[in-house]
């Protein structure tokens, strides 16, 4: 398969990408994060893996809310992707030998952003508004999706550190890359993919402590599904964020359709 760069040739949409080329690598300097730990009925969880060739592992998941407003594409062409920030919902799953963190919704403030995910590695990913404020005493973030405030984090510097707290398997992201039909309803194609930019993010600093989850849902984003959740705790980092031509790239696994 040929590596030269999209923005090397003319055929549509190749030539004209709308997220920067070649998409690895790129890091962020100075990222935040805010985790939720929850916990919601294993039914739930199982109705929403039902459609995928994912196995149920646990009814735990992630919600993380990440700042990566510096972000740099030292190589890429140029697409003004700074000050984007993310929100995604993670369960872990089970793919035959594989465990892994499958993120069944994703939103992102940034066209490129969602573009990028989408189209290169098959997140579900989809376009929100965002804030996100630090003070003293917390960190706020609010997700808003389709004119409805669906999603607010706060992290409590003030609370006391959660021993114990569950860690989702997170990694190796398991994701479907699904290809449309072009001449109707339905799939062309589909793969399984695998990827773990794990080994290139190091935390400069890490804490547990309470995490409160306002969480709603609108006709296109039903997260109330998930309602009610229990909010087990969660983690406030800062660090870089990283994804390296080494290992940010994706691995086709499998090849459904």
């Amino acid at each position: 398969m040929s590596r030269e760069n999209l923005t090397d040739r003319f055929d549509m949409f190749l030539g004209t990408a709308a997220y920067p080329d070649p998409l690895n690598p790129y890091s962020s300097n100075d990222y935040r994060g805010i985790v939720a730990v929850c916990r919601t009925d294993a039914d739930v969880v199982k109705r929403i893996l039902k459609t995928t060739p994912f196995e149920y592992v646990d009814n735990i998941f992630n919600i993380t809310f990440g700042d990566s407003s510096n972000s740099v594409f030292p190589n890429s062409h140029q697409v003004d992707i700074a000050g984007y920030m993310h929100c995604r919902f993670t369960v872990p799953v089970r793919y035959k030998d594989i465990v892994g963190g499958y993120t069944f919704t994703w939103f992102e403030n940034h066209f490129a952003a969602v573009c990028a995910g989408r189209e290169v590695w098959g997140y579900p990913k989809k376009l929100m508004s965002s804030t996100y404020e630090e003070t003293d005493e917390s960190a706020v973030a609010t997700c808003v999706v389709g004119g409805n405030e669906l999603i607010t984090l706060a992290f409590d510097f003030k609370s006391k550190p959660i021993e114990n707290l569950p860690e989702v398997k997170l990694n190796p992201h398991l994701m479907i890359h699904t290809v449309a039909n072009p001449e109707g309803p339905g799939i062309l194609e589909k793969r399984i993919l695998s990827r773990d930019p794990s080994p290139d993010n190091k935390p400069k600093f890490k804490r547990t402590g309470n995490v409160t989850v306002a969480l709603r849902g609108n006709r296109s984003n039903p997260l109330d599904a998930l309602l009610p959740i229990e909010v087990l705790g969660g983690f406030y980092s800062q660090g870089m964020h990283v994804s390296s031509d080494e290992h940010g790239w994706a691995k086709i696994i499998d090849q459904l359709k």
